[in-house]
């Protein structure tokens, strides 16, 4: 299957579990060199960054085997002579933050894959956007999530490509969050930060602006309707100074000038 790709390797499921597939167009220079039932190795040819291996994992359901395939994965990581970068499901947690359920259980396996990442030098690329990443789509008090895709990355490789960025997805369709993972993310400017004049204070129309502006109807969640009232407000106070203050900036460069 090529989904109108011009290359693709894949992996088999077992029933309805792991299964890995990749694909790329010509204009990627990309070769497989690694399958398993586990994981797929492609080698990227970067001119301009140079070359890297990316693994696309999917570990094993069983804890027993989970560990085995951890030692094996380490050792094709070590025998890898450029940066690498490993995403997919690892079906395992590392910490307690990355599982929430009523019934909370402890965990297990954490230890073998966080040796396995404290090993290799591996950094986990922090993620944008929803926090776990796998759902049992149970109900009430049976629900559980968890953080089980990631990507993994080594320290070199971040030298290489320090814009990258992984944005995790809502879960939809299936019990797993897709993952867009980006190795050069473009980074939009930071917004202007939102100032409350102390003038503002001295003024007695603040006391009527602030509280008509703040019951303006809204809808959705509590927390969303406390955050758009905040706006609300500052922006009524905004155009409010604008009006009756004009520039302060301006204010305080004529007064400067007549000094």
């Amino acid at each position: 299957m090529s989904l109108g790709y011009r290359n693709c390797v894949g992996v088999d499921c077992n029933g309805s579990r792991g299964g890995l597939w990749a694909a790329w167009d010509d204009c990627q220079h990309i070769t497989s060199v690694g399958a398993a039932d586990r994981y797929l190795l492609l080698h990227i040819f970067d001119v301009v960054m140079g070359d890297w291996y990316l693994f696309l994992v999917y570990g094993h359901p069983a804890l027993s085997e989970r560990m085995k395939f951890w030692q094996e994965l380490g050792q094709k990581i070590q025998g890898c002579a450029r940066p690498v970068a490993l995403i997919g499901d690892f079906n395992q947690v590392r910490s307690v933050e990355d599982k929430w359920s009523p019934k909370f259980t402890t965990i297990r396996g954490e230890s073998s894959f966080n040796d396995l990442i404290f090993e290799n030098r591996l950094i986990d690329l922090p993620n944008q956007g929803v926090w776990y990443t796998w759902c049992n789509n149970c109900s009430d008090s049976n629900i559980i999530y968890e953080r089980l895709d990631r990507v993994l990355v080594s320290s070199d490789w971040f030298e290489k490509f320090p814009n990258a960025s992984l944005m995790v997805l809502p879960i939809q369709r299936s019990d797993h969050s897709p993952l867009v993972f980006d190795t050069d993310m473009v980074v939009q400017p930071k917004r202007r930060i939102k100032c409350f004049e102390a003038i503002w204070l001295m003024d007695d129309t603040l006391k009527h602006i602030v509280p008509r502006a703040w019951h303006v109807l809204t809808s959705g969640s509590s927390q969303f309707a406390v955050c758009r009232k905040q706006n609300i407000v500052f922006n009524h106070l905004r155009n409010w100074s604008r009006l009756s203050y004009r520039s302060l900036q301006g204010q305080i460069n004529e007064t400067r000038q007549l000094l």
